[in-house]
């Protein structure tokens, strides 16, 4: 995008949003467990220089708790899920983790957000990679935008 393309939006709208977009992707996850409780915040946009203002919202949040069979059926169930809910999934695979933990990345057709989600199974973690049960995080992403 050009530093003129860039749209103004006001800042807590967009943070609403992607809350909301973070709520549906929960729903389809169709899951009970502990989620974690951060909201969404103001960073960056990493394409611009830091000095352009130019910022997206970043929701992260996991939700832990099930087991590792109900987190995996849950994870199918997203990947089932996204594109009826107008996501298209552009990565389906594993990450570049030592894990190499489950991973889709998808975009949403019509609003300017991506997802990224993860299936952390502990049994493959290695040794000080990460310690804690098994989980799914997601990070909910807008696109760039300038503040009102």
């Amino acid at each position: 995008m050009t530093e003129s393309e860039i749209k103004k939006r006001d800042d807590e709208k967009v943070q609403d949003e992607t809350e909301h977009m973070s709520s549906q992707v929960l729903d389809m996850l169709k899951l009970k467990g502990h989620v974690s409780k951060a909201g969404s915040s103001l960073v960056p946009c990493s394409d611009y220089p830091k000095d352009q203002k130019v910022y997206r919202a970043r929701h992260p949040w996991s939700i832990s708790g099930p087991s590792i069979e109900e987190l995996r059926d849950a994870f199918d169930r997203l990947r089932s899920e996204l594109p009826k809910n107008r996501w298209k999934i552009v990565k389906d695979g594993h990450d570049d983790s030592v894990a190499k933990n489950l991973q889709i990345v998808a975009n949403h057709k019509e609003k300017d957000f991506s997802i990224d989600a993860r299936l952390d199974d502990e049994d493959k973690f290695k040794p000080k990679e990460r310690e804690g049960p098994s989980l799914i995080e997601v990070t909910i992403v807008s696109g760039c935008f300038r503040k009102l």
